[in-house]
Order: C-alpha cells, then sequence, then structure tokens
C-alpha cells in the first residue's frame, strides 16, 4: 500500500526492477546463471524495496520506531 505516497511507491518498484536487471546482468557477465543465483538477485531486489520504503515510512512518519503514535496524515 502507498499510504497516500504513490509517487514514492511507484519509484521503489522502479527501483526494485533496476537492481534486479543489474543484479541479471551481472551474473550474466560473469557467467554464474543458476537457480540460487537468481533466488540471490531477487532476494537483493526485495531488499531494495525494503530499505526505500522504510526510509519513507520514516520520513513521512507513517510507521513509529519508538513506541509514540505517528503524526497525523
Amino acid at each position: 500500500m502507498s499510504f497516500g505516497h504513490p509517487k514514492q511507491f511507484n519509484v521503489s518498484v522502479l527501483l526494485s526492477t533496476a537492481a534486479l536487471f543489474v543484479c541479471y546482468g551481472v551474473l550474466y557477465l560473469c557467467n554464474l546463471l543458476t537457480i540460487y543465483n537468481f533466488a540471490l538477485a531477487l532476494f537483493i531486489s526485495e531488499c531494495t524495496i525494503l530499505i526505500y520504503r522504510l526510509y519513507y515510512c520514516y520520513h513521512y512518519k507513517i510507521f513509529s520506531f519508538h513506541g509514540r503514535t505517528p503524526a497525523a496524515l
């Protein structure tokens, strides 16, 4: 869910896709095309989304990390 921030949500999807293609490119150039490396590339891509979205959740105070309630949206 984008919680009222569709631009950041869409950018996170594009960033993840770019990270996945970069990982695939590195795997291809190094001739490391195995099912395990594809899984690792997907994991790296998903971690990219996680870090990006956590940053914006913290930035817009969507979730509270300190036990306080989030600011009114």
